[in-house]
């Protein structure tokens, strides 16, 4: 009796644990189509992006620095050429031609970088933003517009510009950084430089010296003796005023024209017999 209890006991364990067993193999093929479903969720999400289209091509021009001397502080403008090299379908419709794609030019946006090491920014600039669509066989041009900043010091540094347009028929981003080089940032043109016009003074006042010292040795010394003779009649003239007021002479007629001066009565002496 005791074993057959022990025997039912047995098998109904077995089957508890076969139960369980089941469930799990049952719901673990419901969590991996889950995970599948979100996977495939996500990829969809992710933009295509991709470097310049072969069938896009791209030149610049900065208008007023050819040179590429940008001063500081200044705006600056660069131009871009877009050009659609894609063809359209002929009038008599070929077959097995491919319709040309559009283009559309989102934006553009630049940055000032390290001129050893383009990884390094020293100044992002502002985005444009465009949404001019280019259609096969078409070109455009586009103005971008930046300033360095005023306190940046003379010198090479990296500029970057970069340009993102859309294929509208494949759903591609492309990016292209049709502006990758080193350029000069120049002093302002419009700032006033006391440094250099302090050196332009001290140059002026150098030259008047030396001009008076070669003049002098030339003159043999004569231009100091003149100096000298002139201080010298200065200070005697002042002397003999001085001492002519002193003995209380009237110096007042010799400043006047002859006609005012006053003549002075010549005195008579009386005879004494009269």
């Amino acid at each position: 009796m005791r074993m057959l209890k022990i025997f039912a006991i047995g098998i109904l364990l077995v089957l508890s644990c076969t139960l369980v067993f089941s469930q799990e193999g049952t719901a673990t093929p419901t969590t991996t189509t889950t995970t599948t479903a979100q996977n495939t969720n996500s990829t969809q999400q992710v933009p295509n992006i991709q470097g310049p289209s072969i069938y896009v091509q791209n030149f610049f021009l900065f208008p007023e620095h050819p040179e590429l001397q940008l001063p500081a502080g200044e705006i600056i403008e660069v131009l871009l050429g877009f050009t659609n090299k894609h063809q359209l379908p002929s009038e008599e419709g070929e077959e097995n031609v491919v319709p040309g794609t559009t283009y559309n030019v989102t934006m553009i946006f630049a940055s000032l970088n390290h001129p050893s090491d383009f990884r390094y920014f020293i100044q992002n600039y502002s985005r444009f933003d465009y949404g001019v669509l280019v259609g096969p066989g078409e070109e455009a041009t586009f103005s971008y517009r930046f300033r360095p900043d005023p306190l940046l010091e003379p010198r090479d540094f990296g500029l970057m510009v970069h340009v993102i347009y859309e294929d509208i028929n494949a759903n591609i981003t492309h990016v292209n950084t049709f502006f990758n080089r080193t350029v000069e940032i120049a002093e302002p043109l419009s700032t006033f430089d006391l440094q250099l016009a302090l050196t332009y003074v001290f140059a002026f006042v150098g030259i008047a010296a030396g001009a008076f010292f070669a003049y002098n040795k030339a003159s043999g010394g004569k231009g100091i003796e003149m100096a000298n003779s002139i201080r010298t009649s200065i200070v005697e003239s002042k002397n003999t005023v001085t001492s002519s007021v002193d003995e209380g002479v009237d110096h007042t007629a010799s400043f006047l024209p002859a006609s005012l001066r006053k003549k002075t009565p010549k005195k008579t002496r009386m005879n004494s017999s009269q």
